[in-house]
């Protein structure tokens, strides 16, 4: 078991610490709470920040097996702190680099078929005995300037410092909130990928369509890179089509890239 041991004391104390038991439980270890303040780190070096180590009572806490993934919150607010001029209480462009957004995302559906599915799969995620029923926990998005900061926020585990609401239609009138998803549990995990609509030549000049799924390893179990073409049997790309909400990998064809050529960068969201 693994144990780390720090605290933030700043105004941002409670958010940090917050996130940081979230992300230290992800990378399989167990938070626990200490009283380690800026006075701790005045004349550590910025090498021993690095490598997320502080010291309290001449005793140094050193977690290397997380510091990866502790040092996008523990470690790199630490030395924020260190180097505020001396500062008791970072601010949160010491800590972010800019100020941070909300902390919830809201992400928004509208294709009536796939609604329960979505309330399955936030009952499944509840741990609700949901009786065999068709879930979709993950949605697939145009990447955008705000997609690429999520994506560069943990690089190593994938994670995001959000909540996620989940609504119908946000803005009709017909809006309602299904449901909202936690970063603190844990479990929401952001990918790049790309969605091609190319096609192939054979050497005697005959063509044949065929679309790909392309995303980093670990995006999924199996391969990190999946083609279909019309009348392949089914496979993985369809079964990642299926768990999107579509019937049919013609349907998600049709709806990302319908056109020859067509290709659409995305973020991928799974909870």
């Amino acid at each position: 078991m693994i144990v780390v041991r720090v605290e933030l004391h700043s105004a941002i104390t409670h958010k940090v610490t917050e996130i940081a038991r979230m992300r230290i439980r992800n990378a399989g270890g167990t938070p626990e709470i200490a009283s380690y303040s800026i006075e701790s780190l005045r004349g550590r070096s910025r090498e021993q920040l690095d490598r997320g180590e502080c010291q309290r009572s001449g005793t140094v806490v050193s977690y290397p097996r997380l510091r990866i993934h502790v040092w996008h919150l523990v470690a790199r607010a630490l030395i924020a702190m260190a180097y505020a001029g001396g500062r008791e209480k970072a601010q949160e462009s010491d800590l972010f680099g800019e100020q941070e957004p909300e902390r919830a995302m809201l992400i928004s559906f509208s294709e009536p078929p796939m609604l329960p599915y979505i309330r399955a799969g936030l009952r499944q995620r509840r741990g609700e005995d949901i009786a065999g029923a068709r879930v979709k926990r993950q949605t697939i998005r145009k990447l955008g300037e705000r997609g690429r900061k999520l994506l560069e926020w943990d690089p190593i585990g994938d994670s995001i410092p959000y909540d996620l609401h989940l609504w119908w239609k946000s803005r009709t009138p017909a809006r309602e909130l299904i449901g909202e998803v936690r970063a603190q549990d844990g479990g929401i995990r952001v990918y790049a990928l790309n969605i091609l609509h190319s096609e192939i030549i054979n050497p005697d000049g005959s063509r044949y369509p065929v679309c790909r799924i392309d995303g980093p390893r670990g995006w999924r179990a199996g391969d990190a890179m999946l083609f279909w073409s019309p009348g392949d049997a089914p496979n993985a790309f369809c079964a990642e089509t299926f768990a999107d909400g579509f019937d049919s990998p013609e349907a998600f064809r049709d709806y990302f890239v319908p056109n020859l050529g067509d290709r659409f960068d995305a973020i991928l969201f799974k909870w």
